[in-house]
């Protein structure tokens, strides 16, 4: 999900963006109500990077189903589930862990570059390459304007209770995020929160679930993020 371009220059975001395109053609699909695009571990880090960069027409359908009262004639919905990600992509220099002497934000010169933050301008993305689809989005909406269309998608953090195992201590970035999956994921929905005054994405924890992707989703909670109507408010604890 880091490195997402190939050498042809078609990346995975690319792909999926053709998927959903197909899909929320509402004269081929008359009946389609709903898009979920899911991915766990390090396809949910994948997931919600897609949610947060991708600019194809769908998103307008969706945004027009939305304002219209949810009309089925105007095309299906797309909901991205976000399930036990190893990291995020956060929308500012925000973070809630302290890290370590040696793992902070004052040492850690590259904690808020891409994948791990909107900048792409020293760190991973220098070293690996230009991602055009990554730095055309950015480039054309700036880091506010991508943060803003961001809120306004149907995306649901799922998030395993048990999910506990510690993350590597070698990853700076990563541990600046949160110490175990469950903390990386809580904390990410608190920064979205925070950053926006308000909630606009949900949190939803499949309780007495480890890292297993198939217990995750047959849970009620997980069957409710997936499937679950245009209100969802599940416990979250």
């Amino acid at each position: 999900p880091n490195e997402p371009e190939s050498a042809q220059g078609v990346s995975s975001f690319d792909i999926i963006d053709e998927f959903v395109s197909i899909l929320s053609d509402s004269q081929r699909f008359p009946n389609l109500d709903l898009i979920t695009v899911m991915g766990n571990c390090n396809g949910a880090s994948f997931v919600q990077r897609w949610a947060l960069f991708s600019g194809i027409p769908a998103w307008d359908t969706d945004r027009e189903r939305r304002e219209s009262g949810f009309d089925l004639g105007k095309g299906p919905r797309i909901r991205t589930v976000v399930l036990n990600p190893g990291d995020f992509t956060y929308l500012s220099e925000q973070r809630y862990v302290q890290g370590t002497p040696r793992c902070n934000q004052q040492r850690n010169y590259f904690f808020n570059s891409y994948p791990y933050g909107l900048d792409i301008t020293r760190g991973t993305f220098r070293r690996v390459g230009s991602i055009p689809y990554v730095a055309d989005a950015l480039e054309s909406m700036g880091k506010k304007g991508i943060a803003q269309r961001y809120a306004s998608r149907d995306v649901i953090y799922l998030s395993a209770s048990l999910d506990l195992d510690l993350q590597s201590q070698e990853m700076c970035p990563i541990l600046l995020q949160g110490i175990t999956r469950v903390e990386i994921s809580t904390n990410y929905y608190r920064h979205v929160s925070e950053y926006f005054g308000m909630e606009v994405h949900k949190l939803i924890v499949a309780k007495g679930i480890w890292h297993d992707n198939a217990l995750a989703i047959q849970s009620p909670n997980g069957l409710l993020a997936i499937f679950g109507g245009t209100d969802i408010c599940p416990a979250t604890t």
